[in-house]
């Protein structure tokens, strides 16, 4: 049945063709630190893997895998994933840079007020539960899915239903699914390969949307079934699953593990005969620590001598052991590639797992849908109750009738563990807003938090012990680890707090693609982390060398004067033969962190548009909350004549018409400021370099309106929007 093509529709779709069609697109390439340097990541989702499960295991075995990455990488042990921590939103998070505000995605279950079910072949009743998990595959029942272990395997006739613009009533796929772009479709479309394994044909959300360029994502996405029947050679009439148990995991993580050194030989994932080159990104998750945090024979005792208090036991002792020695076989195997110097590798998680503290578990059963009965549409409930009311005008007594019954649902404090309203709208977006068709279809109207060891599951003696989805510590506070051997602050650990979101805009950065290439970056100014610097000088290369001296008495309208020891020093190399604009700097002095970097086009005493982006130097890379601000920065932007004919030649011949500006939080129209000139010194000025906390640069800031209003402006003037 053909239906027409709603208001709605176009309105998502102009928002979509706004944010793809923004002027710092994947080809334009970023000044990452560390470009040119790396040429593979190897990114790593350990689910279920705590901060302190890291910290305690480096710890407990200097000489394991984990303890060598640590000591030539930055360990991150403030790190947050997603709110909720499920697994679908927790792997967004990590590869497009945004939370589940801007993917639209809170769980591999959730609920859609304008799509349609399965059976609804005809798209006639909106609102339908969204399911993507193993139930969703041809044979969920088979390690292949029933196909060939890929997206492939995925039933079309048991996927939710949308309208497309011809009004045809069609199957949405997972990667349809997600409302922005991931790393894998900006670095596909840069000319690299990409390559990523997960637990189900589902995980083809990782794809991206087809919105964006058509581009889909994953060369080579390797999906095995964890809840197929894992083939065992030593009981080939074995029938269990991927989580039956530890044992059964341990081969189902193995599969993928060869599949990663299939990539790392430059190999097919699963067809190492076959020839296809090492992937820019590639990457696993692995299941085994998950699984046994939950079984009744794993989980965690107290150990006062361990970070956090708690210290792995049974079968969670086997499973860190065995993710440990697997990640070390993929390490050698980039040893012997010769790949160790120029693969960064990060390992983290997904979600963590809650209760650490077996005593505070509570296993409750499903209460809130009950409590709630006719009034809610779907309830997806973990250690996390969401909530999709069927009249979203009766959120206000649906939350009254869960407060009335707060010792059933184990809420303590209903006026802080359950969100609805505004309190939810500002960090989820608002679901009765039918313009933002990104909130309005997806978020739920409720959200419960329980006490923590509380599971909305059956209780028995061999029933899980712990679950994930909340926004508990215990769920959210994940292993984060960034390892190179050439990262000059290798050994060391950065307590700044930092959120699973920007590995994505670091990802990008370290390959040379500008971060804003990723749509969730853009719309939540998602930042790269802090202190991932890569030794060696300034890559100043050839051209014409110029310098530039930064202060607050050059700023205009308005001036600054609060910081008058505020100062940065910056080298430029312009070189129109190679296309490309090279720069050292060194800032400090500030009065806050710095939020944007640039070139402008404009003479001494003028305020112009930007022309040249730079990365923002770290300012405050451990956390710092108090002034003076300072750091350092360095890279090469190539390719600057496909935005702008004839910049760079123009910036070379012509210095003094070019100024570089730093903006800050408390001045963001810039705190310093200086004209370029001919440096006296060809060869000095450069700094040690440190990628700074992401540059924001003018279209990350604005409104769609203003991201189409730049491109306007940019065709006429070669300029960008932003003034100051």
């Amino acid at each position: 049945m053909k239906r027409r093509w709603s208001t709605l529709s176009s309105l998502a779709l102009a928002g979509a063709l706004a944010l793809t069609s923004s002027p710092f697109g994947a080809r334009v390439l970023a000044a990452g630190a560390g470009a040119g340097t790396i040429k593979h990541v190897l990114l790593i989702s350990v689910d279920g893997l705590h901060a302190s499960d890291l910290q305690n295991y480096v710890a407990t075995h200097p000489d394991s895998t984990l303890a060598s990455l640590s000591g030539m990488g930055v360990t991150y042990p403030n790190a947050s994933t997603s709110r909720p921590s499920d697994s679908f939103p927790g792997l967004l998070s990590i590869v497009t840079g945004g939370s589940p505000k801007s993917t639209g995605v809170y769980y591999d279950a959730s609920y859609d007020r304008t799509l349609y079910a399965p059976s609804d072949t005809s798209c006639i009743t909106p609102g339908a539960e969204i399911v993507y998990d193993e139930s969703i595959d041809y044979n969920p029942n088979a390690t292949d899915g029933g196909r060939n272990a890929t997206p492939d395997s995925i039933d079309r006739d048991k996927l939710p239903r949308t309208v497309d613009l011809g009004g045809n009533c069609i199957p949405l796929y997972p990667h349809d699914f997600l409302k922005v772009n991931t790393i894998f479709q900006v670095i596909k479309r840069a000319g690299l390969r990409t390559a990523w394994a997960d637990k189900h044909p589902a995980y083809d959300i990782v794809n991206g949307p087809s919105s964006y360029y058509g581009v889909r994502g994953v060369d080579a996405l390797y999906t095995p079934e964890i809840n197929g029947v894992i083939p065992d050679p030593d009981n080939m009439n074995s029938t269990d699953i991927g989580t039956t148990n530890v044992t059964s995991t341990i081969r189902y993580d193995n599969l993928k593990v060869q599949a990663i050194v299939n990539e790392t030989d430059g190999h097919e994932s699963v067809t190492p005969t076959v020839n296809a080159g090492v992937p820019a990104i590639f990457g696993m998750n692995f299941q085994a620590v998950s699984v046994a945090q939950k079984a009744y024979t794993g989980g965690y005792a107290p150990d006062p001598r361990a970070i956090g208090g708690f210290t792995p036991t049974g079968d969670l002792v086997t499973a860190l052991d065995y993710v440990d020695t697997s990640i070390g076989r993929m390490v050698h195997e980039l040893g012997i590639r010769g790949l160790l110097t120029s693969t960064q590798v990060i390992v983290t998680a997904k979600h963590g797992q809650a209760p650490i503290d077996r005593s505070t578990l509570r296993r409750i059963g499903h209460q809130v849908g009950p409590v709630l009965g006719a009034a809610a549409a779907h309830v997806t409930d973990d250690d996390v109750a969401l909530v999709w009311l069927n009249d979203q005008s009766k959120t206000g007594d649906a939350v009254n009738t869960l407060t009335a019954n707060k010792s059933k649902i184990a809420v303590s404090d209903p006026s802080t563990q359950i969100l609805s309203g505004s309190r939810l709208a500002r960090q989820f977006g608002d679901p009765t807003d039918m313009t933002n068709m990104t909130s309005y279809p997806r978020t739920p109207d409720i959200i419960v938090t329980p006490d923590l060891g509380v599971i909305y599951t059956g209780d028995g003696p061999t029933k899980k012990i712990s679950e994930h989805g909340g926004f508990s510590k215990d769920d959210t506070n994940v292993a984060l680890l960034v390892s190179n051997p050439n990262l000059t602050a290798a050994g060391t650990t950065n307590t700044a707090a930092v959120s699973t979101t920007q590995i994505a805009p670091s990802i990008l950065s370290v390959l040379g693609i500008n971060p804003l290439a990723l749509q969730a970056v853009q719309l939540e100014k998602t930042q790269t982390l802090p202190g991932l610097n890569y030794g060696g000088t300034a890559p100043t290369g050839n051209g014409t060398a110029l310098a530039a001296t930064m202060v607050q008495t050059n700023e205009l309208s308005p001036t600054v004067t609060d910081a008058p020891d505020a100062v940065g020093t910056v080298s430029v190399t312009a070189d129109p033969a190679a296309d490309q604009v090279c720069y050292a700097a060194t800032v400090s002095g500030l009065t806050s962190r710095a939020i944007e970097f640039h070139i402008h086009h404009g003479a001494a005493g003028q305020n112009g548009p930007v022309v040249v982006p730079f990365v923002v130097p770290p300012t405050d890379p451990n956390g710092a909350a108090t002034a003076p601000f300072g750091g350092v920065t360095r890279g090469c932007l190539p390719n600057v004549d496909a935005m702008h004919p004839g910049l760079v030649e123009d910036i070379a011949a012509n210095p003094g018409n070019y100024y570089v500006n730093l903006h800050t939080t408390t001045h963001p129209m810039g705190e310093i400021r200086s004209q370029l000139a001919l440096a006296q010194n060809t060869g000095g000025g450069a700094a040690t370099p440190e990628l700074g906390s992401g540059e924001l640069v003018a279209t990350g800031l604005l409104p769609l309106a203003g991201v189409l209003l730049y491109r306007r402006q940019r065709r006429a003037r070669r300029g960008v929007a932003r003034q100051g």
